[in-house]
């Protein structure tokens, strides 16, 4: 078994396995920045987003101070990129959620005994 599949896929998976490993200050940081966004609700944070990639939003107004465009363009919002990171960011803590609570009741001590086993019985077989 390569070490890359065991690596956790996704960010949401990332973000959940690193939070059930690990009981530090940046733990606890990720956990709140997490949950901050369940006591707004959900149609302000759309219309935030909405805020922020519209034709006069933040992200415009931004790349037209670095020069990057010439006047504010409608690009970032009504289309796939502008839908699809919206719905990412209000979907996002459900997933992470669920699985922080999945990995922190896992026994990682059968994970690297399985890992061990596997190891052992790959090296065989070679």
């Amino acid at each position: 078994m390569r070490r890359s599949s065991l690596r956790p896929a996704s960010q949401r998976d990332a973000v959940a396995y690193f939070r059930a490993l690990r009981e530090s200050a940046a733990s606890a940081a990720i956990l709140l920045a997490v949950i901050v966004p369940f006591w707004t609700s959900y149609l302000l944070r759309v219309y935030a987003w909405q805020a922020i990639l519209g034709e006069h939003g933040a992200l415009n107004q931004a790349l037209l101070a670095l020069g990057l465009i010439k006047e504010p363009s409608a690009l970032f919002i009504y289309n796939d990129f502008g839908v699809g990171l919206t719905l990412w960011y209000l979907y996002f803590p459900f997933a992470a959620l669920a699985l922080y609570a999945a990995l922190e009741k896992f026994d990682f001590a059968q994970f690297n005994a399985a890992r061990t086993w596997v190891r052992a019985r790959t090296r065989h077989s070679a």
